[in-house]
C-alpha cells in the first residue's frame, strides 16, 4: 500500500526557453531512441464525463501504412463487445506535432498512412459502464467503469489497443492516479510514488490479462502456500471489507492449494472486487466475475458481508482454479488468441466445466462444504442446465458459441460441471480410486504447462493415452457426442441415488408465487396457490410487500440472492425472519424453519448401506488426501 506524504516545497523555477529548449530535445530524443515497445500513459484524475484521454508513444513503424486494433474480444467473455465503439477523437501525429491520415477499417481498427513517421497516437475512451447507447452492453468484469475521485475498474482492452503484427512487443504503462488512490492489481510495478504507477508488461497478451481497480485502500494480503494473495474491495457503503473477505476466502483457497497437490503455479494473486450499491444502477444487470491467469475481477451488489458471502465463496473459488486452465493447459486457440478475429476452441468443457467442478469438488473434500452440500450443488446444476439443450454436442457448441450457439454458453457452469463430475466417477471406478480428474489436469499440466499449447483435435485422444480406452467413449458420447449425461449410472458408481422425480422432506421458504411491481421494483407476493405448509405458516397475505429479509432492504434485484443466501445457510430450527409492507404498514413476519414435503425435481441422495465398489469409489470421489 502506498502512503501520502508532504509535497516537496523544494522546487527550482527554470526560465520559459530553457524549459521550451529542454521539451523539444527530449521530443527528439524520444522520437530517437524509440525502440520495439509500446508507451502509454492515461491521467486518472482528469476524468470527465466517464471519459479518459490515452496517449501512446508507440513503437518504431517501418511499414508505409499500419493498422491499430482495439479488441473485439478478449479472453474467457465468449462474447465479442466490440471495445473500439468506446474510442473517439483519434488522432495520429508525427514527431512535429502534424497529423497523418486515418481512416477508419472497421468499428475497432484504424488504418494510419505514412506510418513510418507516426510519433504519438491520442484518443479519448468512454467507459463501458456509461455508455453514450445500451446496445450490446459489456458485462462489468470485462468492462470499465472511470468514477471521477471515487473508483476506476480499468479491464486493460478498453483502453489499450496494437498494431497488426506487433503484439509480442513490451509495454510500458504510465498511470497519475490521484493521491491516497493505490492500483490494485497482479502486475508488480517497476516505479510508484503517491501520484504515479509505471509498469513493464511482455506483451500484449499479458497486459490483456491484468485488469485493475484503482480506488482508495481497502487491502488485505494473505499468504497460500507461498503465494501472495491480494484481496481489494471498493464498497462505497463499507458494507464489505477486505479484511472479512480475507478471513474467508482464506479457508476456500487453503482448500484449492491442498486440493491441487500444496502448492499454487503463481507468485502473485488479485482478487478485485467492486460492489454497487442497490438502486443507483442497472449496467447489464448481472454480477459475476471474470477470471485472468493471476487474478479475478468482480462486480456483485452490495450486500452486507455474511450475505455477500454466500455467493462470492464459489465464484472465487471457480476463479482462482483457472490459475491451472487456462494457464497451465490450453490449446493454440487460447495461446495465440486473435483479438481481432477470434477462433474458439471445441474444449469450453475443459476450461470452464472442469474449473467449476473442480471448485465444488475442492471445497468438499477439504471440508468447506458438507457431502450432503455438495450433491445440492450438483443438482442446482442439474435443474438450471435443463433450460439449455441436453443434445446439442459440446464440443460444437464451443467451436460456435460467439455465433450460432451464444444463448447456450452459460451451460458450460451447469452441465459442464457435470460432465467433470461423470469423468471424475468413470476415472476412479476405473482405478480402483487411485486416478481422477485432479491426476488428469496435474498429468496435462506436466505435459503441456504455460508455454506448450495443445492441438484441439488431439486433446481427447491425448487424455485417453494418459488414462483408459473407456475415456475415449465417454468423450465420443458425451462431449463430442449427442447423448445425454447418463447421470443415474455413474453417480451409482459413488452410492449415490438419482431419480428424476422423488417426494421428500426439506426446509422451504414457502414456494410464494411473487410478481414485481413494474413502477416501485418491489417484489409482492402475488397468490398463495402453491405456497407449501412452511409458506401458509409464515402468515404471507396476497399483496404483500417483501420490504426485507433479516433485515436487509430488498428489491427485484436482489431478492433472488438473498433468498438463494439465505437457502443456503439456515437449517430446520432457524428463525426466519420478514417484514412485508401491508396496506403500506411494515409487519414481521417470523416463524420456525421445519422440513415439509417437497416434490424434488432431479434428486439426488446418498444410499445409507452402499456395496464396497460404491464406497471406496465415494471415499476416493469426497474424502480429503
Amino acid at each position: 500500500m502506498i502512503s501520502a506524504s508532504k509535497e516537496n516545497k523544494n522546487f527550482r523555477i527554470f526560465p520559459l526557453l530553457i524549459l521550451l529548449n529542454l521539451l523539444l530535445i527530449n521530443i527528439s530524443f524520444s522520437q530517437n531512441e524509440r525502440g520495439n515497445y509500446y508507451s502509454y500513459s492515461i491521467d486518472l484524475t482528469t476524468v470527465y464525463d466517464y471519459k479518459l484521454d490515452v496517449t501512446l508513444i508507440p513503437p518504431v513503424i517501418t511499414t508505409d501504412e499500419t493498422i491499430f486494433h482495439l479488441p473485439k474480444m478478449v479472453p474467457g467473455t465468449y462474447h465479442v463487445y466490440d471495445f473500439g465503439r468506446f474510442l473517439s477523437n483519434f488522432r495520429a501525429l508525427d514527431a512535429d506535432g502534424n497529423e497523418l491520415a486515418v481512416s477508419m477499417v472497421d468499428s475497432s481498427s484504424w488504418k494510419i498512412s505514412n506510418a513510418s513517421k507516426l510519433a504519438k497516437i491520442t484518443y479519448t475512451v468512454n467507459d463501458t459502464w456509461h455508455p453514450e447507447d445500451s446496445y450490446n452492453f459489456v458485462f462489468e468484469p470485462v468492462g470499465t467503469n472511470f468514477e471521477k475521485d471515487k473508483s476506476f475498474v480499468l479491464n486493460t482492452p478498453g483502453l489499450y489497443g496494437y498494431f497488426d503484427d506487433m503484439k509480442s512487443y513490451k509495454f510500458d504503462i504510465n498511470i497519475t492516479k490521484p493521491q491516497g488512490f493505490y492500483g490494485s492489481t497482479a502486475l508488480i510495478p517497476v516505479s510508484s510514488d503517491e501520484t504515479t504507477d509505471k509498469y513493464e508488461v511482455e506483451s500484449y497478451y499479458m497486459l490483456a490479462d491484468s485488469p485493475m481497480l484503482y480506488t482508495n485502500p481497502d487491502t488485505t494480503i494473505v499468504e497460500v502456500g507461498g503465494t501472495d494473495v491480494l484481496i481489494s474491495v471498493y464498497s462505497p457503503n463499507k458494507k464489505v471489507t477486505s479484511k472479512f473477505l480475507a478471513s474467508h476466502l482464506s479457508e476456500i483457497l487453503e482448500a484449492v492449494r491442498e486440493y491441487l497437490g500444496g502448492t499454487l503455479p503463481v507468485n502473485k494473486y488479485a482478487f478485485m472486487l467492486y460492489f454497487m450499491p442497490f438502486g443507483i444502477y442497472n449496467g447489464s444487470g448481472n454480477a459475476g466475475a471474470l477470471e485472468h491467469s493471476n487474478s479475478s475481477m468482480y462486480f456483485y451488489y452490495e450486500l452486507d458481508s455474511t450475505q455477500a458471502m454466500s455467493y462470492i465463496e464459489s465464484n472465487a473459488a471457480h476463479e482462482f482454479f483457472h490459475i491451472i486452465t487456462p494457464l497451465n493447459i490450453h490449446s493454440e486457440e487460447v495461446a495465440y488468441f486473435d483479438f481481432d478475429n477470434p477462433k474458439m476452441s471445441k474444449h469450453l468443457w475443459l476450461y470452464e466445466g472442469i474449473t467449476e467442478y473442480s471448485a465444488d469438488i475442492a471445497r468438499v473434500r477439504e471440508g468447506v462444504i458438507t457431502r450432503k452440500e455438495f450433491l445440492k450443488v450438483l443438482r442446482n446444476k442439474m435443474n438450471i442446465a435443463e433450460n439449455f439443450s441436453d443434445t446439442l454436442p459440446f464440443t460444437v457448441m464451443s467451436k460456435d458459441v460467439l455465433t450460432k450457439y451464444v444463448d447456450e454458453y452459460q451451460n458450460v457452469y451447469y452441465k459442464g460441471a457435470l460432465i467433470g463430475a461423470c469423468l471424475d466417477l468413470k476415472l476412479r471406478s476405473l482405478s480402483n480410486g487411485k486416478y481422477g480428474v485432479r491426476d488428469m489436469m496435474n498429468d496435462l499440466a506436466a505435459k503441456y504447462g504455460k508455454d506448450k499449447p495443445f492441438k484441439d483435435d488431439e486433446l481427447f485422444d491425448v487424455i485417453t493415452e494418459l488414462t483408459y480406452p473407456e475415456i475415449r467413449t465417454f468423450f465420443a458420447d458425451y462431449v463430442e457426442g449427442n447423448k445425454p449425461l447418463p447421470l443415474k449410472e455413474y453417480l451409482a458408481l459413488a452410492g449415490v441415488e438419482y431419480a428424476k422425480q422423488k417426494r421428500t422432506k426439506d426446509i422451504s421458504f414457502g414456494t410464494l408465487s411473487v410478481n414485481v411491481d413494474d413502477v416501485t421494483n418491489r417484489v409482492v407476493v402475488e397468490n398463495l396457490d402453491n405456497a407449501d405448509e412452511f409458506g401458509q405458516d409464515m402468515g404471507y397475505e396476497e399483496g404483500d410487500v417483501i420490504n426485507k429479509i433479516y433485515g436487509t432492504k430488498v428489491t427485484a434485484h436482489n431478492f433472488g440472492l438473498i433468498v438463494q443466501a439465505v437457502m443456503n445457510q439456515v437449517k430446520a430450527g432457524d428463525i426466519l425472519q420478514v417484514e412485508v409492507l401491508r396496506e403500506g404498514k411494515p409487519i414481521l413476519l417470523m416463524k420456525e424453519f421445519y422440513k415439509v414435503d417437497v416434490d424434488k425435481h432431479n434428486y439426488v441422495g446418498f444410499k445409507k448401506k452402499p456395496d464396497a465398489q460404491q464406497q471406496m469409489v465415494r471415499e476416493s470421489w469426497l474424502a480429503s488426501d
